[in-house]
């Protein structure tokens, strides 16, 4: 990413947040945003940061939120929340025990399933789903350290 289109995006968006787009405070943000944001593709920084204008929250997007959505909008692979990943889980092994064809469940949520004996078939009441989300949530984790880390300079 070149550094004059970076500062001209930051300051994008911090005009449309009324912050300021000049002096040590805004070379700050540009230094902290740059460390986060530079290894990814500026096309995929300015679409996120487009939509986030266009979307009109109230307060200024922290760079986490901008580095996810960039990344986010390329792989066009969103992870299930909670709710979605347990009815995908429920409707498909309800699915697979009637013989009733279904739409395979996202790799995540089938590496879920996977983790319990019988891909989870016995889990059906509120503690099972509590169980299942548990497990769902730690690969959830794991993914979004993944997807969202992998090439932020940050220190480890």
């Amino acid at each position: 990413m070149e550094k004059d289109k970076f500062i001209e995006i930051i300051k994008r968006l911090c005009i449309n947040w009324d912050v300021i787009t000049t002096g040590p405070p805004f070379k700050e943000r540009c230094s902290v945003w740059w460390r986060y944001l530079s290894d990814l593709p500026t096309e995929d920084v300015e679409n996120a940061v487009d939509q986030l204008i266009l979307l009109d929250q109230q307060f200024i997007p922290r760079v986490g939120q901008v580095r996810r959505l960039a990344i986010d909008l390329v792989r066009n692979d969103p992870i299930p929340t909670s709710a979605e990943a347990w009815s995908q889980f429920r409707t498909a092994i309800e699915a697979s025990e009637s013989g009733v064809p279904f739409t395979k469940p996202h790799d995540l949520v089938a590496k879920a399933m996977r983790s319990f004996p019988n891909n989870g078939a016995s889990l059906r009441t509120n503690a099972d789903r509590t169980l299942f989300l548990q497990a769902y949530d730690k690969m959830v984790g794991d993914e979004e350290r993944e997807r969202y880390l992998g090439g932020s300079k940050q220190d480890s």
